[in-house]
């Protein structure tokens, strides 16, 4: 009989816990991003190595922005053990104009830039 090893079977679970996570969220992992803000806007940087322009999806609304981004589909693995391609969810802040949102993809870094709305308006006074 084999002497247990602890650390092979926290690896063992750790490895089917990860792969039944990976097959609920569809396989995508989290890019690496960045979120900075000036007086004008919120900006963005998403980083997507070995995507395709064409394979890039962008749903923005008042409160989220989604990034989703895909490698291959769905439909070319019988079981998914690798990553699809990435995922991002981010809660925008309150006071962007949503409607006016860019973005520009240049090779591997998705830029978004949110405009934020002008919140006061100096009245002179007759």
């Amino acid at each position: 009989m084999a002497d247990w090893d602890p650390f092979k079977e926290m690896k063992r679970v750790h490895d089917r816990i990860n792969k039944k996570v990976n097959s609920l969220i569809g396989g995508y992992k989290k890019p690496y991003s960045n979120i900075t803000q000036n007086p004008k806007s919120v900006i963005i940087n998403v980083e997507l190595p070995g995507i395709k322009k064409k394979n890039i999806f962008l749903d923005v609304n008042d409160e989220k922005l989604i990034v989703k981004a895909e490698e291959n589909s769905r439909n070319d693995y019988p079981e998914i053990e690798k990553a699809l391609g990435f995922y991002r969810s981010i809660i925008l802040p309150k006071g962007l104009s949503v409607d006016k949102t860019e973005a520009k993809f240049s090779g591997k870094v998705l830029k978004i830039k949110i405009p934020k709305r002008k919140t006061s308006k100096k009245v002179s006074i007759k």
